[in-house]
């Protein structure tokens, strides 16, 4: 099992990209086969190397879209 820390600017940030009820996270969660907990302003992924890897592209990509105001959803 691989880790991979992926750091957050504002706290504002994790709430917007878990969505209401975390329902984001648990899609990239159930797709990828990781898991993703939000601890100390930043998230742990955990899970397979590869799926690591791109669960943690996701959620920074993810980051990207959302600093530019624009919404997340499913």
């Amino acid at each position: 099992m691989t880790e991979q820390t992926v750091s957050l600017e504002r706290v504002e940030e994790a709430a917007e990209l878990f969505g209401s009820f975390d329902e984001n996270i648990r899609i990239l969660e159930r797709e990828l086969g990781v898991s993703v907990v939000n601890r100390d302003g930043s998230l742990k992924v955990s899970g397979g190397e590869e799926a690591v890897l791109y669960a943690a592209k996701a959620i920074q990509g993810l980051l990207e879209l959302s600093g530019r105001g624009e919404p997340l959803n499913e």
